[in-house]
């Protein structure tokens, strides 16, 4: 490069840390004893969510093998700028998404910045998710009210998740479309709560309308208990 720096490509090796020296003339070598730290090769096995908005900012879990606690331990996600990695394990980390692009996403990992893992997995990147109404807007404190939400894009049908009011109350959602999916009540105690939504139980969207949790009503008495078959 210029009198004070050069470029090597390292040769594969064992696992290990070993001295780099240089030579001009394939004789002669340095003796300054600058050291080159081996670490095995980075595999992945999964994330956890596998999807998130297109904003960022969703904290993925990442497992595999060969992680080392390394300043330099990042995710890439596509080709996009390196996202810092928090090292958990040798075989465990988590890093935080970027804003990218809608679509799937390739998630790589390096120890050093420079070399990544030997095989990538998919994150998908997902547009924004809005709810524009519900349907019914209340049902009984028991539960079990199927609740038509209604907005979109819902791009990811077996991801969805609903809560009714906070994260104790979290139920699966059923796709019914990509502009309408399906949550059933939970039980909770009479109250006015918000239905919220998630593509990976991180980032929610909050419905504008509230689901009102009723009293359970009781039918005590009729009067008069009969009538004619013509009715009215």
């Amino acid at each position: 490069i210029d009198s004070t720096a050069m470029l090597c490509r390292a040769p594969s090796n064992a696992a290990g840390t070993v001295a780099v020296e240089v030579t001009m003339n394939g004789h002669d070598f340095t003796t300054s004893g600058a050291a080159f730290e081996y670490y095995p090769a980075v595999t992945l096995a999964s994330v956890s969510p596998r999807m998130g908005p297109m904003s960022g900012n969703t904290v993925v879990e990442v497992y595999g093998s060969g992680f080392v606690d390394s300043p330099l331990l990042a995710c890439r996600f596509g080709k996009l700028a390196l996202a810092p990695a928090v090292f958990k394990s040798s075989s465990h980390l988590t890093c935080v998404t970027p804003a990218m692009a809608a679509g799937i996403q390739g998630v790589e990992v390096t120890t050093n910045g420079a070399d990544f893992s030997t095989n990538s997995l998919q994150f998908y990147s997902v547009e924004p998710i809005t709810i524009d109404a519900i349907s019914p807007v209340s049902g009984p404190e028991r539960g079990g009210t199927m609740v038509t939400v209604t907005g979109g894009p819902f791009t990811a049908p077996e991801a969805i998740v609903c809560e009714f009011g906070s994260a104790a109350y979290r139920v699966p959602a059923t796709w019914l479309s990509e502009g309408a999916v399906a949550c059933p009540s939970p039980a909770h105690e009479p109250a006015s709560t918000e239905i919220r939504l998630s593509t990976n139980g991180q980032q929610f969207v909050v419905s504008p309308i509230a689901f009102e949790f009723q009293h359970v009503s009781v039918v005590r008495s009729v009067y008069p208990s009969s009538g004619t078959l013509l009715g009215g």
